[in-house]
């Protein structure tokens, strides 16, 4: 597992951009050039004295000496954007209050689904495992608009269900 003194020996991190970069040139590597690459998924990862790490959780390594417990929350939804007031440390329940509009969405909201059998649009929400129905509405806007409002009420991020998965 790297240090924090490990860590900033090899690299430097800017806070505002999220960017990592290397502090010398050496085998491989090129001084002030950006490391890391991008997985299929979307987040960044770094290869350092053999091992990969990911950017995100290196951030926090980088400026409070500790990598976090749980997980990291990318606010906006853009596992490259490692800027720190992007990043914030949640546990995996904190983390599925602020996910993304799914790719198979039909609706354009998440939690909204046409009701074939009662010919409605309806509004559902998942907490602690547990699906509640927020209710039935004549269209997909105001069941939006109602899960919205119960989500927010119940601590999910404002971000959560914008973007895409």
């Amino acid at each position: 597992m790297i240090t924090q003194s490990r860590l900033k020996e090899l690299l430097t991190y800017n806070p505002s951009t999220g960017l990592f970069k290397w502090r010398s040139s050496g085998k491989g590597r090129y001084k002030d050039l950006s490391v890391g690459g991008v997985r299929k998924d979307g987040y960044c990862r770094i290869m350092i004295d053999g091992k990969r790490y990911l950017s995100h959780r290196l951030a926090f390594l980088y400026i409070d000496g500790e990598m976090p417990n749980g997980q990291v929350d990318h606010i906006d939804h853009n596992p490259t954007n490692n800027a720190l007031s992007n990043l914030r440390a949640v546990t995996h329940q904190e983390n599925n209050k602020n996910i993304s509009l799914a790719k198979n969405n039909t609706s354009g909201f998440t939690g909204v689904s046409w009701n074939k059998k009662d010919k409605r649009w309806q509004a559902k929400v998942q907490i602690n495992k547990k699906t509640i129905f927020v209710g039935g509405f004549v269209n997909a806007e105001e069941a939006n608009d109602a899960i919205v409002a119960y989500r927010i009420r119940n601590g999910f991020h404002k971000n959560h269900g914008q973007g895409i998965r």
